[in-house]
């Protein structure tokens, strides 16, 4: 791994032979990482992404193998994503809310050939 590189710029083979070459140094920078990760989001986010940083940290506690901390992950991941509440199911409910809204202006479409739905796509300037 190159010094110059920030964490956020390792690529996953990087991490893998920092690990197997020095796991003190592995943990160190996996946490300048994070802390990195953390900063550049703004200033409201970052306590919100401490404390989940926070509980991931003290789940991963309870593995002291590689195998155990990728479960604990794939667990934590998994429940995020489709507990109830979880993203997918905000996803869906975002998509169904969308769709009512999109039926309801092409009805009015209808009724005035003027007005046409339209979905626009933006990507966000960073």
């Amino acid at each position: 791994m190159e010094n110059e590189k920030s964490p956020l710029e390792y690529t996953s083979e990087d991490w893998a032979a920092l690990y197997q070459r020095d796991k003190k140094e592995f943990e160190k920078r996996r946490r300048e990482a994070i802390e990195a990760a953390i900063a550049s989001a703004s200033e409201d986010t970052q306590p919100r992404l401490r404390a989940a940083q926070w509980k991931i940290d003290k789940a991963l506690r309870g593995s002291k193998t590689p195998l155990g901390r990728m479960q604990i992950m794939q667990g934590i991941f998994y429940s995020t994503v489709y507990s109830p509440g979880g993203l997918l199911e905000q996803l869906n409910s975002s998509c169904n809310q969308f769709l009512a809204a999109w039926q309801t202006l092409g009805a009015q479409g209808e009724k005035n050939s003027k007005t046409k739905p339209a979905l626009y796509v933006v990507k966000p300037e960073n």
